[in-house]
């Protein structure tokens, strides 16, 4: 657990929760956010393209 005004480091694939509502200010690598980022983008297209949604209305 992390608490307010601590620095902290967690490796790649770590998850965040937070209780409350909180505010941070994160650091990444830029390649390993960059990688991130477009595996997102891919998602969202392979989406948009099959009309498949995750959301149920």
């Amino acid at each position: 657990m992390v608490g307010e005004g601590e620095v902290y480091f967690f490796p790649a694939g770590h998850i965040l929760e937070y209780p409350e509502p909180a505010r941070h200010l994160e650091f990444n690598p830029a390649y390993a956010l960059q990688q991130l980022m477009d595996a997102i983008q891919r998602v969202a297209e392979a989406g948009a393209v099959s009309g498949e949604s995750r959301h149920s209305t």
